[in-house]
């Protein structure tokens, strides 16, 4: 099979050029202008843009609860009473002194995972029951 399109006289392949590269003539209709949907869509995203808004999809758990916090914070980002900057400092923040000692230790392993190392190579060892263990 000939891959090459050689142009024809005004610089398009000829039929013969086009079957020999593996295509073949069909006939088709296609719309040539947006549907009412797609015209409503374009403007209902346009105002949303105009707005400064956008929609997202997003995965989170499944969960009343949480699903009704997603929605309150998007709803004061909009107000703009909370900035995305102020969510991503809570969000990075560590955990306070004297709050949860398990949030607290599991911070300070996480910490210790990311910096790698021999430390970081016991706490997993240890994770998987390596250290430690009674052999027999």
């Amino acid at each position: 099979m000939d891959t090459t399109l050689p142009p024809g006289g005004d610089g398009v392949p000829d039929d013969e050029a086009l079957a020999r590269a593996g295509l073949r003539r069909v006939q088709a209709y296609i719309r040539t202008e947006q549907s009412k949907n797609a015209i409503r869509k374009a403007r209902h995203c346009d105002r949303r843009a105009a707005d400064g808004t956008r929609q997202m999809n997003i995965d989170a758990p499944d969960a009343e609860e949480a699903r009704a916090a997603l929605r309150a914070l998007a709803a004061a980002m909009r107000a703009g009473t909370v900035s995305p900057v102020a969510v991503a400092q809570v969000i990075d923040r560590p955990t306070q002194a004297g709050g949860d000692p398990l949030a607290d230790e599991l911070a300070r392993l996480r910490r210790v995972l990311v910096a790698g190392g021999w430390r970081a190579w016991v706490v997993r060892r240890a994770a998987r029951g390596g250290v430690g263990a009674a052999t027999s």
